[in-house]
């Protein structure tokens, strides 16, 4: 039997992760699942300044 579930919490998907490792379900995840991700939210960002020259009397004019 196949059922398709919306997850809405975390600890439903760790419920269903134990069955899974219990050998009671078999979780297939869905392209759905990438566009979930895109909500996130970063606390970092990395920038590649290779090439970049700062010019201190520029940025004082400012």
């Amino acid at each position: 039997m196949t059922v398709t579930v919306d997850i809405k919490k975390d600890y439903a998907l760790s419920v269903l992760e134990d069955l899974e490792k219990i050998g009671a379900i078999d979780i297939m995840k869905s392209k759905k699942e990438s566009v979930m991700g895109s909500n996130k939210q970063y606390k970092a960002v990395r920038i590649n300044l290779n090439g970049y020259k700062f010019d201190r009397n520029e940025a004082n004019e400012r």
